[in-house]
């Protein structure tokens, strides 16, 4: 009985040497600093994100750091168009471990918007409804 007992506190100290951490912020800017927070299950990467959302003139900047999968590390430059003036580009710098302390996300993602779509019309039916 003892036996078992033993080797599931062995198992929780085990799975406690295993659990991730990454530091966790967000600020408007260009730089933050946070606390380490343990990531949930299936983020295994720590990531520093930095957005810049221009809305007409007016540009702001935005940096976090936080868990990530990694899956999100394969595609890091997002660029979003959204029209009228509002636009956002991203990008992301993955890291584990020590690496974190000198990552830093070199360059942003380009600013390569394509045109907007045109403007989908139609024709609503007979007794249809929006």
């Amino acid at each position: 009985m003892k036996a078992p007992v033993i080797l599931y506190v062995l198992l929780a100290f085990l799975d406690q040497g295993r659990s991730f951490q990454c530091e966790v912020c967000h600020a408007i800017g260009d730089s933050c600093s946070g606390s380490m927070e343990t990531c949930h299950s299936g983020e295994d990467t720590c990531g520093i994100i930095k957005s810049e959302m221009t809305l007409g003139e007016v540009k702001t900047l935005t940096y976090t750091k936080s868990c990530l999968t990694s899956d999100v590390c394969r595609n890091p430059f997002l660029s979003m168009d959204f029209g009228k003036g509002i636009r956002q580009r991203t990008s992301i710098a993955c890291c584990t471990g020590e690496a974190c302390r000198t990552t830093s996300v070199q360059r942003m993602s380009p600013l390569s918007f394509s045109p907007p779509h045109p403007p989908i019309t139609g024709r609503l039916m007979p007794g249809s409804q929006l």
